[in-house]
């Protein structure tokens, strides 16, 4: 989650840096923008970039930084593989592409088990049927149509994202939360596609929303949150590091160390993409396989029973991928928070800074 957040740094006393750096550093700014050259340790007009890419100073927190390691990286890579949100049991979409696999999944599954506790539309005395309305309730005060219900599902999980994210989605970016963040939806995810093994007979349909609900949460919180590694995994591989020291010496310019900067991020976000999907025709393939060795197509009940296996077996593999991941990560403190702000501030500020940044582009008017 990148931060765009409405903050000033304060200007380094000269003496911390060495006339040869500073110098340096002039030259390399003189010569790419002339007379519009920042001074180093102050911030230029726009809030959400200083002097370095993702609004860092150089040398800013390099006693706290941890250069990216090759397993580190893959087990980034790895987790993806597990939340990818096409396979991961309790995901309804992802951030980069479409999860129809999932969607599919967990929304048959739910209508198939509320359609058994249902009844026929237009004719109570009967049960539902692929042509006419399937009612069920009571839900939300009154009796409602099986479809109705879980469009009314997905709009109070989406809801209680808004605001869960408003409330802590700044603990990405600032302070030293987020791996445990991360965690902490990871595990509540895992536990919500266990509970679905609970839940196989119509009776249990008031739970199975529930679940759906607090599941959608729990993924979308653990894929935020691990999406939010993402800018420091790619600041501090050994490459980035090296090219910011040259841009603190002089050697490289801004725009060379932009551009490896972007270079850097795109090979990142490529390969957890090519990796995500390769990793996930494996899982989908053995899913499969499930499906067959437990006779799915046996009748109804077999069929929701071959779901909940499914959303099971999807838990295990996502736990496969994600302990690497938990174990190789860095800590890698966030940046703090600005003077006068706390989490909730902070975010509602970063709130209204979008905002007024998406008003000047022009595909939002």
């Amino acid at each position: 989650m990148e931060e765009h957040q409405d903050t000033t740094y304060q200007a380094q006393p000269v003496e911390q840096i060495s006339p040869v750096d500073t110098q340096g550093y002039s030259k390399a700014k003189e010569a790419e923008a002339g007379s519009d050259m920042l001074e180093l340790g102050k911030a230029d007009s726009n809030p959400s970039i200083d002097i370095l890419p993702g609004g860092r100073l150089p040398g800013e927190n390099d006693d706290t930084r941890f250069a990216t390691t090759r397993k580190e990286l893959w087990s980034y890579y790895a987790y993806y593989v597990g939340n990818n949100g096409k396979h991961s049991s309790v995901g309804h979409y992802n951030s980069r592409h479409d999860s129809y696999m999932c969607w599919l999944i967990i929304r048959t599954w739910t209508l198939q088990l509320r359609a058994l506790a249902g009844w026929n539309g237009n004719d109570p005395t009967q049960p539902c049927n692929s042509t006419d309305p399937c009612m069920l309730g009571p839900f939300a005060g009154q009796i409602r149509d099986v479809n109705s219900i879980v469009l009314l599902c997905n709009g109070i999980s989406f809801a209680l994202q808004a605001g869960m994210f408003l409330l802590i989605g700044s603990f990405a970016d600032y302070g030293t939360w987020r791996p445990w963040i991360t965690i902490t939806f990871t595990l509540v995810a895992w536990g919500i596609s266990f509970g679905w093994l609970g839940v196989e007979t119509p009776d249990k349909w008031q739970i199975a929303a529930a679940l759906y609900i607090v599941g959608l949460i729990a993924y979308q919180g653990a894929l935020t949150f691990w999406t939010a590694a993402f800018p420091q995994l790619a600041r501090d591989l050994p490459e980035m590091m090296e090219s910011e020291a040259e841009l603190v010496s002089g050697q490289k310019t801004v725009k060379e160390h932009e551009m490896l900067d972007v270079m850097s991020r795109n090979r990142i976000s490529n390969m957890s993409f090519v990796i995500c999907n390769a990793g996930e025709v494996v899982i989908l393939a053995i899913m499969v396989g499930i499906l067959k060795a437990v006779n799915s197509d046996a009748g109804v009940e077999q069929n929701t029973k071959a779901f909940s296996i499914l959303i099971a077996f999807s838990a295990a593999a996502w736990i496969v991928c994600a302990l690497p991941w938990f174990i190789f990560e860095k800590r890698r403190p966030g940046r703090p928070l600005p003077p006068g702000s706390n989490y909730l501030t902070v975010a509602v500020q970063n709130l209204w800074h979008a905002l007024r940044e998406c008003m000047k582009l022009k595909q939002t008017c």
